[in-house]
């Protein structure tokens, strides 16, 4: 017992001193001149150290921790951005007409609301620097504000780009009645299009081709990024449907590769393995799914008969993250990562349901490796405090179990003697 017990603190011991070794990463961020909200995009030179969220922490030049929320950027994802612009609407018995003031950029369209109508009108747009001087911009436009889903409708008005000040958009209504116009106070910018992952080459990887009918592909991951897709680029042949067993583990490679060994008279099962159908492409690049943390995959390409694969490179995406902030103006800001986890305290995020739809950007100016006396400055309470502080009142009673039991073992082996 005593000397299992030795080999348990041993074990804690060398946990204990290798926690200190961990290295620990600082990137310093771009100046913050006014306050407002910040977005960080962690690149995946950060991923590939910071094991999750909590892994990071945010301070300013005092040391003071800054809450902060993590997302992903396919929920960013939007198909209209709008930019509020001057309007007004007048009527006359035979048309309607909106004039909307602008900022002299040059633009192609923009909406007006309207209720829901099935009716077709015809109308015509007209510019001017004044408002006084107009100029024919487009004639014969159509309005048709039907909709069968919904109440309101906005309708997109086209025109050759210009940059006069004022558009005055007039519409026929001396068939029928007016429109019920709501607005037109929004002028649509661009429809924004974000792209969520990040796509990256595998450098670290093995391409067995010795056996004809089967391919097989090893390769080393970083552990910490959550990896979507694996893309497999292949030259030839042109057109191709090959099975795929693909193994995914959390240990290195050869642990996969090694053969069956017997164990207490049974055979010990290799790791289960994901099987796809690797298929030819317009680009040459076949994806499989892999949604998961793993520093290891072995994958074996059934060929059969058929001419073996030729693969020129490999590629893994991963989502796109960012970290977004309320920072104040006139300060310094960095995130460190990595090593050691900071242990920091419950911070509050309700920041984050005021978000508004465009934010700043942080850009990163550098990135420096901490050593261990700044990580343990860093922390409040270094992992050997925490531990007297969570186990202390469990290894004094050790300890005094130990005292008895040795007393204990004294007392008999005295009277055994006398």
């Amino acid at each position: 017992m005593i000397k299992s017990n030795r080999v348990q603190l041993t074990l804690f011991i060398l946990l204990f001193a290798s926690s200190l070794y961990a290295q620990r990463f600082q990137a310093s961020l771009s100046s913050v001149d006014t306050s407002g909200f910040y977005k960080l995009e962690i690149p995946l030179e950060i991923m590939k150290e910071a094991e999750n969220g909590d892994d990071f922490l945010l301070t300013n030049e005092k040391g003071d921790g800054v809450a902060y929320v993590l997302r992903n950027l396919s929920a960013l994802t939007f198909n209209r951005s709008y930019q509020r612009y001057k309007s007004t609407i007048s009527q006359t018995e035979k048309s309607t007409q909106i004039v909307v003031e602008t900022n002299k950029r040059p633009i192609d369209h923009f909406y007006i609301e309207t209720k829901n109508s099935d009716v077709v009108k015809n109308g015509f747009i007209l510019g001017s620097d004044d408002s006084k001087k107009w100029f024919n911009v487009r004639d014969e436009i159509l309005f048709n504000p039907a909709s069968k889903t919904d109440t309101r409708v906005f309708l997109k008005i086209d025109f050759p780009k210009s940059n006069y000040r004022f558009y005055k958009v007039i519409i026929n209504d001396s068939v029928s009645a007016a429109l019920n116009i709501i607005s037109a106070n929004y002028i649509l910018i661009d429809t924004v299009e974000i792209c969520n992952t990040i796509e990256a080459r595998i450098e670290d990887f093995k391409y067995d081709k010795s056996s004809r009918d089967t391919t097989r592909l090893s390769m080393l991951l970083s552990e910490n990024v959550f990896i979507n897709d694996i893309n497999i680029y292949v030259s030839a042949p042109r057109f191709f449907n090959r099975e795929v067993q693909m193994y995914r583990s959390k240990q290195p490679i050869e642990a996969l590769q090694g053969v069956r060994r017997k164990k207490k008279g049974r055979l010990a099962r290799k790791p289960s393995y994901v099987s796809y159908h690797l298929k030819s492409t317009d680009n040459q690049q076949s994806t499989l799914q892999l949604d998961g943390r793993y520093d290891s995959v072995y994958m074996d390409i059934i060929n059969g008969n058929n001419l073996p694969l030729s693969i020129d490179s490999l590629t893994f995406t991963a989502s796109r993250c960012e970290l977004v902030a309320y920072l104040e103006g006139k300060s310094t800001y960095t995130l460190s990562y990595g090593g050691i986890p900071d242990g920091q305290g419950v911070y509050d995020l309700s920041f984050a349901a005021h978000l508004p739809q465009t934010i700043q950007g942080l850009g990163i100016s550098s990135i420096s490796v901490l050593n261990q006396i700044e990580q343990l400055q860093e922390k409040e309470k270094s992992a050997f405090k925490i531990f007297i502080e969570e186990y202390g009142i469990l290894i004094i009673i050790f300890v005094a179990i130990l005292v008895i039991l040795s007393i204990s073992y004294r007392l008999v082996k005295d009277k055994k003697e006398e």
